[in-house]
């Protein structure tokens, strides 16, 4: 059984939208996100992101830190709960949802946030640039005509390039 967190935990969160605004997404977009400033604990000073299931309960968090410069501090992003079970934003942001007939698979949830600000709501988060069987079963329930992957194209230093790799694959 996947764990699961009660919604009212959400009220811990400080309604503060300053950093991703300051990087021009506007609290609007912020609120329908369901995010908010953590206090304490595991997130603190991690702007988190609640991430529902198909049955409205939280199963999973993702937190960014607003704290810079984080060269020598832990992740930027941090991830709370099994990520290939996720199907972000689908279930936490009823505008994502609204699907016609194509959808944009993005590795960040700072990259849905954007195509959200600009009127792309059809996008889902892999959270990284792979996606689990899972979500390619729940993706396949759909009857689109379109999947646009947009992943990052960063070139490590190896000369690799993991985000490329994931869209050709």
């Amino acid at each position: 059984m996947e764990k699961t967190w009660k919604a009212d935990c959400l009220k811990k969160l400080l309604a503060d939208y300053t950093y991703f605004e300051r990087r021009g997404f506007s609290p609007e977009i912020q609120r329908l996100y369901r995010c908010g400033l953590a206090q304490s604990g595991k997130f603190y000073a991690r702007c988190v992101f609640p991430i529902f299931n198909e049955g409205g309960e939280i199963h999973g968090f993702s937190g960014r830190t607003i704290k810079e410069p984080f060269q020598g501090r832990p992740p930027t992003w941090l991830i709370l709960g099994k990520k290939r079970n996720f199907f972000y934003p689908f279930y936490t942001v009823p505008a994502c949802a609204e699907w016609e007939e194509s959808v944009w698979l993005v590795e960040s949830i700072g990259d849905s946030l954007a195509l959200s600000q600009s009127g792309y709501f059809n996008n889902l988060v892999a959270f990284g640039s792979s996606v689990s069987p899972q979500f390619l079963g729940k993706l396949a329930r759909f009857p689109l005509k379109n999947i646009y992957v947009a992943f990052n194209n960063d070139e490590k230093k190896d000369g690799s390039n993991p985000g490329r790799n994931a869209m050709s694959k």
